[in-house]
């Protein structure tokens, strides 16, 4: 459970306050989706390991069975749409 814990804390959150300066490509997204997908499964970033799980139920919340994480891909489209959102309602010029 430290590896889930670690990625929840630190991971997410550098990620989430980067989306919110850069816009990362789809591909690097996915690359680095595995790589936390492995880190959570082994423990090494760059070693795979087949699963029976789905990773779309690893990301559900605990009440729903999950582990509480979150997928990149859907930390990215919240930080696209809240620049979106700033963009639109901003006073500046």
């Amino acid at each position: 459970m430290g590896g889930v814990q670690l990625v929840n804390s630190i991971i997410n959150g550098m990620l989430a306050y980067s989306f919110k300066v850069y816009s990362w490509p789809r591909s690097m997204i996915k690359d680095l989706d595995s790589c936390i997908r492995n880190f959570v499964w082994v423990g090494n970033p760059n070693q795979r390991k087949i699963c029976t799980v789905k990773w779309q139920k690893v990301c559900n919340p605990l009440a729903e069975g999950g582990l509480g994480l979150r997928q990149i891909s859907a930390i990215n489209n919240a930080a696209a749409l809240m620049l979106s959102w700033d963009f639109i309602h901003s006073k500046d010029q």
